[in-house]
Formats: C-alpha cells, structure tokens, sequence
C-alpha cells in the first residue's frame, strides 16, 4: 500500500523552448513536499507527461490486466490505454493527488469532451491504523486532507516563478480543470484509502453504456503512483464488477462536497501585489526564520545563574550554534558579562547534564575570577590555565595538570580566547589536541576574535569545526573555510571582503556591542533593578614631546631602527647558491626578523627604559654571534643563541660559554654555508645597536617628557580612580618608580601595581581589591585591609577579563597599536553595572611628525611580516615579487595605521566597538535576527512564512549607480536547499548573502513597477545558471580532492599502496585524512613525508607513522550524507521570493 511518509511531489517539467522535447529531471532525486514546513522527501516525478506533444512509452502488447509499474504495465501507461480503448466518461478516486496526476489527467488519451469526475479524500499517515486518544475518524480526515492540499501548494509554489514554468504546468492543468467536463469534489467523511480510475457510465437501466473498464490499485493520482512506485492494481473489463466499482463510486460522490473552485483557487490563487519591505522580510525569514523559531521555542531552563533579557536571547542563540557545530565563539563587547554566558553553559553541562567540564583561562583569572566563580555558584568544574595547559602531558607537556582522561571532558570553556589564534604556539597544539578524539562542545569567550588577521578567527573556527570542510553540507555549503578566507582576504590585507567571509561568521559566532544593547534592550534591569546600560566614553588624546629634551631623538631612533638587516635573524637569506633552505625557512624567518624590529621600536615609543633593556639583549646576541663566527666558524641557531645570551647576562665567560653551547648545537649552520655579507650586515646591526644605546643612555639622564605629559593628565582630570596601562612590564615599572618617587608630582594619589608574572596571582588579588573592591569582591561592604587607592599602574596582564568599573579613568601609556588593543584596555570601565555617568580615556602620542615617522616604519615591518606569511605554506615559495608584496602589504597597513590613529585624534568612540560597528557583518546579522524577532512576537513572521512562493516587488534605491540595478532570486533546490543570486541587469552576478541583503533592504522605499520587457526574465535565466554550475561543481570528487593539502594528498596515496597490508587502521587514516586537516597535522606529514623520501622510513614504517598522527591529532573521518547530493538543472529550482532593485 503506498503509504503516505514516501509521498513524493514534483512539478511537472516544463518543456524546453523549442516545443517537443521532455525536459527531465534526474529521477533519484529528491524533491519538495511542503515549503511551510520545509519537510523534503520522496522521489523525483519524472516521465512521459508532459507540456507540449505527449511522449508515449513504449506499453506491452494487449490489454493491462496486473499494473505494478515494474515489469507490467505501468499505471500511466495502463491509464493511456484505457483512455484510448474506452470511449466513456472517466472517474478517479483517490486519497492523494499531486500536480504531476493531475496532468496525467488532463492529457488523457481519447475524445476531448469526455466528462471526468476527481473525487478527492485523504489517506491516514502510518501508524498501523491507530488513531490519537480522543480523535474522531472524520476529523482525522479532514486534517489529512488539508495537509494533503497544503503539499499540493508546495508544489504549485515550486512552479510560481518565473512565468514561462508557470504557464507551462499550471495553465494545462487550469484549463482542463475549468471545463465543463470536469467535476470535482472532496470526500472527509472516512478515510479515503480506495484509489480507483473507472472508465464506465450507465445506460438504460442499471446496464452499462457501452464497454467499460476498472484500474483497482493502491496508487494515487500523482507521478509517483503513476509512474515510480512499486504499486499494486488489477483491470476489470466484467460489466457487472465496472458497474459495482460505479455504483460504490457513485455513493461517496453523493456524500462528497464540491471542491472545484478551491482546487482552481489552490492553483492559482489571487494575485497580490507585495511591497519591498514584505518581500525583504520574506528573505530574512530564509536565511533566519528557522533558527529563530527554534531558539524561541527551546524549552531553557533557568538555572542557577541569572542572565538579563539581552544575555539570555544570546545564551539561546549561542546553545544552538553549539548543539549544531560542536563550537560557539561568543563575541559579545568588552564589559557585556560574557563570564555570566560561560557559567550558565557551565551550570547546564555540569548540573543539568551531569557532564565533566573544564575551563582554560589567562593564570591571572583562573584564581582571582573563574575559580571563586564556580565556588560561589557550586558549580563543579576545573580551571587551568593556558600555561597548565600545554604542560598537561596528555596534550604534548610533560606534567599531570588534567584531572580526568582528556575525553571525559564535554564542555570546554576558553575565556579571552583570542589567545589561541595562532596555530603555531604551543597553547594552541595543546587546546587541539584536546578536542581530538570524542566530541567535545567548545565555547569561546572573546571580543575581540581578530586581532592581527583574518587567520586569527580561521584558527579560532577550525578549533571546533576540526577539519576544512566542515561546513560544506547544510545551510553554509561551504567546500573550503581556507578558500574562503583566502577569498575573504586573508591572504592579502588590501582587498578584504567582509560580505564573503559573512556567512560563516554569522553562522557560528554571537556578537553584539554596547550600543546595539542599549538601543535594543533599553530600558532592562539586572535582577537587583540595576538598569542595563553603560558609561559614556569620552576620548582624549595627549601628545608628549621628547625634542624638548633632546632635539631630534625621536625621529633619528625610529629611522636608524628602520635601517637595521636583522641578519643575524634571517641567515637563510645569505645561504650561497646550491645550498637550500628548509621549505618556509626563509619566510619563518623574514617574519621573526619583522617582529623583532616591531618589538624594538615599540618598546622605544613606550620609554626609553623598555628600549634600553631590548638593546641590552640585541647587543649582546650581536656579540655572541660574532664570537660564534670568529672562533669556531659556525652561525648557532637562534634557540642556543638566546641560551648563550642568558649565559652572558648571568656573568659566564663567553668563550667558554660558546665552546660549550656550539659542541651540542645539531642546528647550527657553517660559516662556509653562508655569504660573507651575513657577517657584514650582522657587525653592522651591532655598530647600529650600540649607538642607539648610548643615546638612549644620555636621554635617561634628562627629565623624561612623557612622565610630565602623564602628571599633568593625571593632576587635571575630574576621574578619581584611574588606572594606568602598558605594554611592558619594563615601562609598568619605570612609571610606577617614578610615582613612587615623587607621588605630589603625580596628583598624591596611592598607588597600586600590577607587572605581569612578576605580581602573583595572590599579590594580583590583593592590588586589585584594593583599587576597585567592590568590583573585585561583588562585595559592597569590602574594605581593603591595607587601604583603598585611587591609582593603578598594570601591564596588559589586566587589560583582559577584569572588572574594574570602579575606576573612571584609562590612560594608555604606550601607543595601542590596534584597534583591539583600545577595545580591551579601555574596556575595562566601560562595563555594565558601572556607577559612573561618564568615563575619561586617554591616550598619550607622539607630537605630529613623530608619530608619522613611527607609523611609517611600522607599516614597512608590517608589509615585510605580511608578506613572509603570503608565502609560508605554499607548495614551493614564491620570493621573486617579495618586494613588490612588501610595498602593497606595507602601503595598505599604512592607510590602516593611519585611519586608525586619526580616529584616535579625534576622539572616535566607535573605536571601542571597533569590527561591531552599524554596516559591519558581524553587526547585521544581530540586526536582521532581531527584526525577525520581533516580527515572531507580533504573530506575524508565521504568516510572512506562508505567503505563497513566486511573490516579488521592486522598488528604486537612492544612490545605487545604474551598473548595480538588477534583480535579486531566493530559491530552494528540491532537496530544500537555499540558493541566492542577486544578477545585475547588466549580467553581473553578485552571491555573498550581506551583499545581496544591503542591496535588497528597501528601508522605507515604496513599491515601483517592475522593468519592462524581458529583463526579468532574463537575469532568472543567469541566476538559475549560475546556481546550477556552483552546485553541481562542488559534487565534483576530483576537484575536492585535488583541494586537499599536499601533504595529505601524499599520505593519501602512501596508504592506498597495494604493497601495504589491508588494516582497519589504514581505512580509518584515509578516511580521516580525506578532508583538510590543520597547519599541526599537515606539518607532521610534511616531516614524515620528508623522511620517507630521504629513506629514513620505509613503507610500512611511514604509513604506521601516518595512522600514529591520526590517532594524536584525534582526527576522526568526515561523516558524507546519508544520501549524496545529484547534479540540478533549473527546473530543480523554485523562487520562494525576488525582489528587482532599480537605480535612483
């Protein structure tokens, strides 16, 4: 019996332009059932029926007696034959009836007046006949029904758009029906499971007219009954069984309503015209209505931890990107609670779920915040740090730090987690191979994810995600999240795409800033009435001015920086021809020397005493490396070189120290290796370093500028606690020495300090308790037992995570080289629950001409590191436009540098919320999200969802240059996939969703008309093209292959040698290695892979080798789809809605 869970549904398949021929789809295809519902299933319905001249199969000889559409007859071809043989008026019952039945009917064989009657009923979903507690039989038939007429809109909608596929299914099917030979009613009373097409009327009497004949079967009049099913059903040419099926017939036809003109309506119902704003609420309902409906709708219980309205909204939504993705980045802005979202995660895994949980923060929070957290809370739970961490000796270290089996954990929590986004430390190793193996839910808590790249929050998503093609099924359809950051820009800062990089972004991270909370969540209280809003910033920037002391000093040392080769840093560069270097050698090293000569002009803008200290230890590294060279003619690498340095600042004597050192160095490079030039430059740098310490030695014997430029900040502002913050722990304590000093000269305000790991996490607590003890303690009544101060002078070690919304003033001491940099250190007192109206921040530059002299060689360093890291990891490197990269890269992080410290200047407050700002990507998706949201609690997004498809509108949009005009698709595949495409009228295709969204926003733009012509229809015929050949490109198994890494291409096929033995272990690396896998994994392949092919390892020693990382690493094998995808063509896509945007 066909039951009604394998019901399929397919529009009828247009025919191609040229009249005759079938256009057909592939018939293992999926198709829709229900676009309300979005439930997709059953076969394809293809076959002989078409538009146009019909396409007869070939039928077996004689008449049909058994239908089976197998090896019989088939119910189409029975049903044509019929009609060709029997003359008399047509009658089908049937429980279902699909758009492709109903064609079938219409192009019935035999004479055009025959009269037809469509009795239509409902068949009962399975469930072995039972019926729900208390429901009455016709009831159920009756909501079977209207689910069957729900389907059957689904596939009307399908075909709705455009005009030429509308017209070619639906207006055949709308004459026919219209005729006056056409009746048709519906049957609820009872289940209507008999399906029956009788060929039959009476005569005088209870005779039959004529010959007559009975199809009795299990199919219903849909392609599938018709066509693909295996179904049952047997012919009857006896008189006397026809006129028993008629009188049968008769009866329920009696009882049955008139349903003509609803069916008629069904089909086509009235056509509405739609204003732009509906038809762009419709698209968000595409990208978003699920999602939003679902998080809606979870049942989420309390717990014991307290969110505010904004952070519960961002709890739901951030619970369901982990139930879906295994991982959540929760992105919130500096100061929103982002602690209160991981200890409810906490509190749900650990109290609620009983699952193990685990906690990895900065040391200087594992004590002083998570730990008395999860106390006061009595939450189980274990804290570590990131340090603890990479020793764990499960995780690479040496030491026990985990309390439990590595895969016992469920929930891991990463506070400030944009420490881990570089893959190349040994905290980031240690955090992957935790979540190696079983699953495990990952959230991390950060504002900032990017700090200096792209790469950072590619890192950060391959945590979770844990291989390339994670997102290459479902709604994202991504193939590769490294092609799409490449295409985003991540390899070339200039040419940045946030709207390509959107989707996945807006898919996995939750991000919201203080504006969007205070506009959007006006007027919330915290549970003690506390209003949720923050402090107003209010920006300054200071300049100090070191000519004042010693004329020209600025500008000589940030020019006599720029000028040093870093050599000794980058001894691949001089290695004589013949001689090669490791693959990325060369540019592991152009990038360590860029950082290098970064970090010595920062430390010099930030004081004189920090730049002191760095020129201490370049000079002598200079040193050891000459004596390296000149005594024992070998260049130590540079790990032996730090240790030789550390010997010489300990007091060792040199020689004996290099002897020692260069006798154990397996590393170290010959002389004769290199070109004399190397120790040229190298003696060069060092004449260089010297100097500059002697300046820098006379400078610190004058009154230092920027110490005057701090004590007049802080003797005039109104703030009365501020705290003071630097990049250096060298800085941290030159200023605190000074205001220790002489305390009257700074405002006589009592002092805290806080010097990165010099300041314990005991001592940590102390200080801080003491500068804001309420804060520290959420203790209104603490008093400090050695006092209450007003100033504090810390490193960035409290730049992160700490609460100090006590304090009403931030100055940055040093120049904060990025945007990220501002956002947490003054973010700090920009936080909810602060008891001030305003806050000041301060930051202190350079005079004009300085600060550009400074920002000049940072943005050449800059290029040379950008570039360095464009060439890393390709299959071989590319040096040969290095220079030409190093300008663009250095020109582009120049107009960066420049935009930003101009917004610094002038007192930019969207700073603070920089990469969140209105217009961004992160931000629109919070934004469009909430007009959803709302929309949901008006009772309106349902009936928004239930419009039928095919609806469009058009509207002009002020500013949009003519080029950009065009017309904007949302489309579903069969399978119910989601297809976008917006095409310009010019046939320019844009297909990045927040693109495609901006353009389509009406804002308040009333409804115009739609182009004349063919314009329309036209840039369909480009989308549909073009959606078909992104798709079916992605199906291609040679293309996904030849994405993969080199070296997993190499293992790949080591391990698929017919030489090597047949084990299990062997299919599990291969299939795990089949997708792309990180730097880590790749780098350890790459190292077998090199010893492999220097004889080091044999066959069976290298493919042992290779299963050896896999089971390291944790990897485990993709898991393909149920039900592999098949290439489309455009009749395998419907438009749920469009939208024309015309130039104005």
């Amino acid at each position: 019996m066909e039951q009604s869970g394998r019901e399929e549904v397919i529009p009828a398949s247009p025919s191609k332009p040229n009249g005759g021929e079938q256009c057909s789809n592939d018939t293992g295809s999926r198709v829709l059932l229900d676009q309300e519902d979005r439930v997709f299933e059953g076969m394809a319905e293809v076959g002989p029926v078409t538009v146009g001249p019909t396409t007869i199969l070939p039928m077996p000889d004689g008449p049909p007696e058994l239908v089976d559409n197998k090896t019989r007859y088939g119910h189409a071809e029975a049903l044509r034959w019929l009609g060709e043989h029997r003359a008399t008026p047509a009658s089908v019952a049937t429980g279902y009836v699909r758009l492709g039945g109903l064609v079938a009917l219409a192009q019935l064989p035999g004479p055009m007046d025959r009269p037809v009657r469509l009795l239509l009923g409902a068949v009962p979903e399975p469930g072995l006949g039972a019926l729900p507690v208390g429901a009455r039989e016709p009831s159920l038939a009756k909501t079977t029904f209207e689910e069957t007429l729900r389907r059957l809109r689904a596939e009307r909608d399908f075909d709705a758009f455009p005009e030429s596929r509308r017209t070619a299914s639906l207006d055949l099917v709308e004459a026919f029906i219209r005729s006056d030979r056409v009746q048709v009613r519906r049957y609820t009373e009872r289940f209507l499971h008999g399906k029956t097409y009788l060929f039959a009327e009476r005569g005088d009497g209870d005779a039959l007219a004529g010959e007559g004949a009975v199809l009795v079967t299990s199919a219903n009049l849909t392609s599938g009954g018709l066509e693909h099913n295996l179904e049952l059903g047997a012919v009857s040419y006896q008189p006397s069984l026809v006129a028993l099926t008629l009188d049968w017939f008769d009866e329920l036809w009696n009882e049955a309503e008139d349903f003509k003109d609803q069916l008629l309506e069904l089909l086509y119902p009235p056509l509405e015209q739609y204003d732009p704003q509906t038809i762009f609420r419709r698209a968000l309902i595409e990208l978003y209505g699920d999602d939003i409906e679902k998080e809606a709708g979870e049942q989420v219980l309390p717990g014991g931890i307290t969110l505010t309205r904004f952070q519960e909204d961002g709890y739901r939504r951030a619970r369901r990107i982990l139930e879906q993705y295994g991982g959540v980045i929760y992105a919130d802005g500096v100061g929103t609670g982002k602690t209160a979202i991981g200890l409810r995660f906490i509190f749900e895994y650990a109290r609620e779920r009983g699952l193990f949980t685990l906690v990895i923060a900065p040391a200087q929070l594992r004590e002083s915040l998570w730990e008395q957290k999860l106390d006061q809370e009595g939450l189980p739970g274990q804290v570590i740090s990131y340090q603890e961490l990479a020793q764990d000796r499960q995780l690479g270290g040496t030491e026990k730090r985990l309390h439990l089996s590595k895969d016992n954990y469920r929930l891991i929590v990463v506070d400030e987690a944009h420490a881990f986004r570089n893959a190349d430390n040994t905290w980031y190793a240690a955090l992957d191979h935790l979540l190696g193996g079983t699953r495990k839910d990952l959230v991390l808590l950060t504002a900032t994810p990017v700090n200096n790249s792209l790469w950072d929050l590619y890192n950060l998503v391959l945590l979770f995600a844990r291989h390339d093609a994670a997102f290459r099924t479902g709604a994202l359809q991504i193939p590769s999240l490294r092609e799409l950051f490449s295409a985003a820009g991540a390899r070339d800062p200039e040419r940045i795409r946030e709207e390509v990089l959107f989707p996945v972004v807006d898919a996995v991270a939750v991000r919201r800033d203080r504006r969007f909370i205070q506009e959007h969540y006006a007027g919330e209280t915290f549970e003690d009435g506390t209003p949720v809003s923050f402090p107003q910033p209010i920006l300054e920037e200071v300049r100090y001015d070191l000519d004042s002391v010693y004329p020209g000093l600025f500008q000589d040392v940030v020019r006599t920086i720029g000028s040093l080769t870093m050599a000794r840093y980058v001894p691949a560069r001089y290695l004589l021809a013949g001689i090669e270097a490791e693959p990325g050698q060369v540019a592991r090293e152009e990038a360590l020397a860029g950082l290098m000569q970064s970090q010595l002009l920062k430390r010099f803008e930030s004081s004189a005493a920090a730049a002191r200290e760095t020129l201490g230890r370049m000079v002598r590294a200079h040193e050891v490396l000459a004596s390296a060279w000149r005594d024992r003619g070998q260049v130590p690498s540079l790990g032996v070189l730090r240790d030789l340095v550390r010997g010489v600042q300990e007091g060792e004597a040199l020689p004996d120290l290099v002897e020692a050192a260069l006798s154990e160095d397996a590393e170290a490079l010959p002389a004769e290796a290199l070109d004399p030039k190397f120790m040229a430059d190298v003696e060069s740098d060092l004449r260089l370093l010297t100097e500059l310490t002697e300046k820098l030695d006379r400078f610190a014997r004058s009154p230092d500028p920027k110490l005057e430029t701090l004590a007049a900040i802080l003797n005039r502002t109104t703030a009365k606690k501020v705290a003071i913050f630097s990049g250096f722990a060298d800085t941290a304590r030159y200023v605190a020495d000074a205001i220790r000093l002489d305390p009257d000269r700074f405002g006589g305000r009592p002092l805290a300090v806080v010097i990165g790991t010099e300041t314990d996490a005991e001592e940590r607590t102390r200080q801080l308790e003491r500068f804001c003890p309420r804060s520290v303690t959420e203790n209104p009544d603490f008093v400090p037992p050695d006092g209450e101060v007003d100033l504090l002078v810390s490193t960035d070690v409290l730049s992160e995570g700490q609460n100090l919304q006590e304090a009403q003033g931030v100055v940055n001491y040093d120049l904060p080289w990025n945007p990220q940099r501002v956002v947490q250190r003054n973010g700090r007192i920009i936080r909810l629950r602060s008891p001030h109206d305003n806050v000041f921040l301060f930051t202190m530059l350079p005079k004009h001409g300085d600060l550009e002299e400074a920002l000049r060689l940072e943005a050449r360093v800059r290029g040379k590191i950008a570039a360095a890291n464009a060439t890393f990891g390709m299959e071989s490197e590319v040096l040969a436009d290095l220079v030409a990269m190093q300008k663009t890269y250095a020109d582009a992080a120049l107009a960066d540098l420049e935009e930003f410290f101009r917004r610094v200047e002038d007192g930019d407050e969207t700073l603070l919320d920089e990469g969140q700002e209105p217009g961004s990507g992160s931000f629109a998706g919070e934004l469009y999200r909430l007009i959803l949201s709302k929309l949901l609690q008006e009772g309106t997004l349902q009936a928004l969802r239930k419009l039928p498809w095919g609806i469009g509108s058009s509207f002009v949009k002020a500013g949009l240059p003519s080029e950009r005009a065009g017309a904007f698709f949302a489309c579903r595949t069969s399978l119910g996939e989601r297809q976008w495409r917006y095409v310009t009228f010019a046939g320019d295709i844009v297909g990045e969703d927040l693109e495609m969204l901006r353009l389509i926003d009406p804002a308040d733009e009333p409804r115009v008309g739609l182009p004349p012509g063919d314009a329309l229809e036209r840039a369909w015929q480009i989308a549909a093209a073009d959606i078909c050949r992104a798709y079916n490109e992605k199906l291609d198994p040679k293309k996904r292959a030849a994405g993969l890494p080199a070296s997993q291409r190499w293992a790949l096929e080591l391990l698929r040698n017919p030489d090597l033995p047949d084990k299990p272990e062997y299919n599990w690396a291969d299939e795990a290695l089949g997708v792309g896998r990180n730097q880590l994994v790749r780098r350890r392949l790459s190292e077998l892979r090199r010893r492999h092919q220097a004889s080091d390892l044999g066959l069976l020693e290298t493919a042992d080798a290779i299963v050896g990382v896999v089971s390291e690493f944790g990897l485990r094998p993709d898991a393909a789809p149920a039900e592999p995808p098949s290439p489309i063509a455009p009749a395998d896509l419907g438009v749920v809605c469009f939208q024309v945007v015309q130039a104005g």
